[in-house]
């Protein structure tokens, strides 16, 4: 159901017994706040179900959500809405229903807050890196962003919705200078969105920038953006992505696992990959792949003078198998028998082992040895991004 009236939530109490025994959400204990947050999306996290129409809106409003401590609501971000087709409910665009075009930014939702007495922009789990970085930014432009701090206390009953879009929080669209985008403007308790056309005068009043007005039509003929969200009347809303963003951000999502990295290399199927990412995202990969490559041949190096030792010394595969075998590691003896044997290429035999290993990380895990650097641990993946998708 899309049009359904918004919740009102006062507390976390109006929240828990809605998601209790439900391990794809979390509530999380931080220092000033507790947040709820969604982690994965089942087939029935945001169902709806007209058995439970409470329940079901309540879980959709799990996007962020942050209290006090002692229990009360503080913000209210977004609920949780879909991309055009997704569901039945998003099948279609309902044109007789009064709606606005907007455009749908690519970075990092972040809203105020005030903690220890000073404005702070917290991402739907609070401090992080990419909040820091939006807090730092106001700050370091306070006469641009004066008005709005001085506001704040007098609208509390609302939550101010950002998006920090900035070069320092890339996600697939490349923005020139960091900057806050009013997005949305929402009453905390009862989830009531102030409409559209009064985000621009209150953005004015602040001193901020609003978020822009398209037309349908432009989506895919407009570079350089993610797509938009139709935005009805009531508050409820649809997204539309561009086909180019789409296929960037499978990309990204593609390598932030290291068994994803690795299977794109041994598949020789990284090129697909690279052309839809940055020239930092891309240099990093082959960096990655430069290691792992150098990694293998210089195993096979050691494997191979280990093996001319074993001939020089006359020690054939029945005495290496009772003598020598046991002091290996995993998947050596196998590779110097092998050699034994002939092979044709030790290399291709490493790759084709690394490949029987890639459907899982932990899997994967067991046979990184074969690629990576004794001393240093390289190549070392760590790769993620803070999106809202």
């Amino acid at each position: 159901m899309l049009h359904y009236q918004f919740p009102e939530i006062k507390t976390i109490d109006d929240v828990l017994p809605h998601i209790r025994g439900r391990d794809e959400f979390i509530v999380a204990e931080r220092p000033h706040f507790v947040f709820v947050n969604y982690l994965v999306v089942t087939p029935s996290t945001f169902a709806w179900n007209e058995n439970d129409t409470l329940g079901s809106a309540i879980r959709r409003e799990c996007r962020g959500l942050i209290f006090n401590k002692d229990g009360t609501i503080l913000a209210r971000r977004y609920h949780k809405f879909f991309n055009l087709g997704e569901r039945e409910e998003t099948k279609k665009i309902e044109y007789d229903v009064k709606h606005h075009v907007l455009e749908k930014l690519d970075g990092s939702m972040v809203s105020p807050a005030f903690i220890n007495g000073e404005i702070k922009f917290l991402t739907k789990m609070g401090l992080s890196d990419v909040a820091q970085n939006a807090t730092d930014f106001v700050h370091q432009n306070f006469e641009l962003y004066n008005k709005f701090m001085n506001n704040l206390i007098e609208y509390s009953k609302f939550t101010y919705i950002f998006e920090w879009c900035s070069p320092l929080n890339r996600i697939v669209v490349q923005y020139p200078r960091s900057e806050l985008v009013l997005t949305a403007v929402r009453s905390i308790q009862d989830g009531y969105y102030i409409p559209f056309n009064k985000l621009d005068g209150i953005a004015s009043k602040f001193g901020v920038r609003s978020v822009d007005q398209f037309l349908l039509e432009e989506i895919d003929t407009t570079p350089n953006i993610e797509g938009v969200v139709v935005r009805y009347h009531n508050g409820h809303m649809l997204k539309i992505k561009t086909a180019e963003y789409v296929r960037k951000h499978s990309a990204k999502d593609s390598i932030i696992l290291e068994k994803n990295m690795v299977s794109l290399i041994i598949n020789n199927t990284l090129d697909d990959v690279l052309s839809f990412l940055s020239d930092d995202d891309a240099n990093k990969i082959l960096l990655y792949q430069e290691e792992m490559m150098n990694n293998i041949h210089q195993k096979i190096e050691k494997l191979e003078k280990i093996y001319w030792k074993l001939k020089n010394k006359k020690i054939d595969k029945k005495q290496f198998a009772l003598k020598y075998k046991r002091f290996m590691k995993g998947y050596y003896p196998d590779l110097i028998f092998r050699l034994y044997n002939n092979t044709d290429s030790l290399f291709e035999d490493i790759i084709k082992l690394i490949g029987n290993h890639i459907y899982t990380q932990p899997r994967l895990n067991t046979v990184k040895y074969l690629y990576s650097s004794k001393e240093t641990g390289a190549p070392l993946w760590v790769y993620n991004f803070e999106s809202d998708n």
